[in-house]
């Protein structure tokens, strides 16, 4: 089997347009005829790391990684472990069958693993997996992404879908003081609908023009990230907790549609689950995700509302 290690600046140079968002280490590629696979590290435990940004503290003084962002690590490791041509990005599609067992804290190493299922015709598929050094499994999860050019992300305006919402019968205004990381991290600004008898919410957010992400994803055509339209609905569920004050443990799942402010669908997710609160900490982690479909990127100073539908509470 063919080996190639990447440093961290190696790893900078293939993925130049991250910046400080590039949450790996090193990653060790291993190609032979019938697999490909990246061996991925992150140690994030120096308390002056920029990428701190991704991770929030529910326990003061045990901070620990965003639930989402351990996404973001394995879908940077495929990155990393696939060839783009010059001036070409790699977006993804879709994310699948995530599961989370526990929070990651940062003062130990992630260790994990990617394995490419497709690399061909301009189509990545892999899937992964996050542990620590001892051995204890955190989360997997199951990505498709393709490889364009820049230009060709202005060329989809076929493939557009619009969804209509229901008006809104609420406004609570949500304090970013409720979430235990970083207010730019925080994607919901309040709620605008909510309907207890047939489990609908809707959460609006507007994308900040200055946010720390949007030099790096990506220079000169900058888009929200994909995790932070999946934290859109953990950070709507904390916010119903508020809402409904929900103290104790509770476990939320649902489906949902996030759609920009002109009705055009962002993305769709399938059979999401939240947990919320417990052990007398007031917070939400989504720990479990079937499918979500990224359909239409979401720019700086545009707002959109994640619609949360089917919600159950357990």
């Amino acid at each position: 089997m063919k080996e190639r290690l990447f440093s961290k600046h190696e790893i900078e140079s293939r993925i130049p347009h991250r910046y400080e968002n590039v949450l790996l280490d090193s990653v060790l590629e291993q190609k032979d005829e019938t697999t490909h696979r990246g061996q991925l590290s992150l140690n994030l435990s120096n308390p002056t790391d920029i990428r701190r940004l991704f991770t929030e503290s529910p326990i003061p003084g045990t901070p620990t990684i965003i639930s989402c962002t351990l996404l973001e690590i394995l879908a940077l490791a495929s990155v990393a472990c696939t060839d783009v041509p010059p001036g070409y990005l790699i977006i993804f599609a879709s994310i699948s069958n995530y599961k989370k067992t526990a929070d990651f804290p940062v003062e130990k190493e992630l260790i994990g693993s990617v394995v490419k299922l497709r690399d061909k015709g301009g189509f990545v598929r892999c899937k992964g997996e996050i542990h620590s050094q001892e051995g204890q499994f955190y989360a997997e999860g199951e990505l498709m992404a393709f490889v364009t050019s820049p230009e060709s992300l202005d060329g989809t305006a076929d493939a557009k879908k619009e969804f209509e919402l229901p008006e809104s019968n609420c406004n609570f205004d949500v304090n970013p003081n409720w979430y235990k990381k970083e207010a730019s991290m925080v994607t919901s600004n309040k709620l605008t609908y909510w309907n207890r008898e047939t489990g609908e919410l809707i959460s609006e957010y507007t994308y900040p023009l200055d946010h720390p992400c949007v030099k790096g994803h990506f220079p000169g055509r900058p888009m929200m990230m994909g995790i932070m339209q999946m934290l859109t609905i953990e950070d709507a569920c904390l916010a119903l907790s508020y809402h409904e004050n929900w103290t104790s443990y509770k476990k939320i799942t649902a489906n949902a549609i996030l759609v920009r402010d002109d009705g055009t669908v962002i993305a769709e997710v399938k059979d999401a689950t939240v947990e919320l609160n417990g052990d007398g900490i007031r917070r939400a982690s989504l720990t479990d995700l079937k499918k979500i479909t990224f359909r239409d990127p979401v720019v700086p100073g545009q707002k959109l509302r994640t619609y949360l539908t089917q919600i159950r509470q357990w």
